[in-house]
């Protein structure tokens, strides 16, 4: 850190009131911080407001986040309301107000009037860390949580459905499905499950090309991993088909698929793909590979994985 931002870090410590003065006058001093142009300030800010939020007792979270919303809602300044958005964004855990669901239909509506593209997207940002959205329900996804599927998986559908104009909408109809072919291999019920991811991949790519949203990031991809479906419930010639008719709808096109893992297996790295591929040759080697494996998936993704990864292959 250079030495002017360990002295602004410093500042912003020495000027903090002490907790009795409430969580949010503790937290307003280094709210600016988050949009000051040097990046030492910025995280340091960041992670005194994070601390603050983590030590506090949850009725002062939440009056403190009530504080934070009326700020971003009254400020005059639209760099002020970046900065205070900014700061329910980047807390560790989900915030949550009094008036929940109110307060986050007022962020949402506030989001909407907002021609500044910038302000936008911070608003944006702090809207999809509320309790109940976007990233509560991605905490719960990289956590292999299951042990309410359900609840999961309606923190990502009420983000799609209720705000469909949020950057996340996407992503989140996008996860519905990911989710619950991750719930089939934890669970090991493949057969409750995957008609549940089946039926979230096909209403998020109906949506996704009528234009519910506001882009279509993950739309090639959930018909991929649609089709790897079939091979979960022993339908392997289902997803060749499947496969096949992606290519054709996809033609001189070749949009990029996100994997991590092709099927989902805990502590493997082996499994790991963790990049973006081609479509068309992404499908390609894995028709291939079903082709001259027949049966063998999921179980021997390893091998898929590692040709995935060959150069000839980035």
């Amino acid at each position: 850190m250079r030495p002017q931002a360990i002295l602004l870090v410093a500042s912003m410590l020495v000027t903090t009131p002490p907790a009795s003065a409430g969580l949010f006058e503790s937290v307003r001093p280094n709210i600016m911080g988050l949009v000051a142009k040097d990046s030492g300030a910025k995280s340091g800010a960041r992670d005194i407001i994070q601390k603050q939020f983590e030590l506090s007792p949850a009725p002062e979270r939440i009056a403190a986040t009530d504080e934070l919303l009326k700020k971003i809602q009254a400020a005059s300044d639209p760099m002020e309301k970046a900065a205070t958005a900014l700061a329910l964004a980047k807390l560790k855990s989900p915030w949550e107000a009094s008036n929940h669901d109110d307060q986050v239909a007022a962020l949402y509506k506030l989001y909407l009037e907002t021609k500044d593209p910038s302000l936008g997207r911070y608003l944006d940002d702090a809207l999809s860390n509320a309790k109940g959205l976007y990233l509560d329900g991605i905490n719960d996804f990289n956590s292999d949580n299951v042990s309410n599927p359900v609840a999961t998986a309606a923190k990502f559908q009420r983000m799609a459905d209720s705000f469909p104009k949020s950057r996340y909408a996407s992503s989140s109809a996008y996860y519905i499905g990911q989710y619950w072919t991750r719930v089939g291999f934890i669970q090991n019920n493949f057969s409750d499950s995957i008609p549940k991811s089946d039926t979230a991949f096909t209403n998020f790519i109906k949506r996704s090309k009528n234009g519910d949203f506001p882009n279509t990031n993950f739309l090639t991809d959930a018909s991929f991993f649609k089709a790897l479906n079939r091979i979960l419930v022993g339908k392997e010639k289902d997803a060749l088909a499947q496969l096949d008719d992606l290519r054709k709808e996809l033609g001189n096109s070749s949009p990029n698929i996100y994997v991590y893992q092709l099927f989902y297996k805990t502590r493997d790295k082996t499994t790991e793909v963790d990049r973006y591929i081609p479509a068309q040759s992404l499908i390609d080697a894995t028709v291939k590979f079903i082709q001259a494996n027949p049966g063998k998936l999921p179980e021997a993704q390893s091998d898929l994985a590692k040709q995935l990864l060959s150069p000839s292959k980035s």
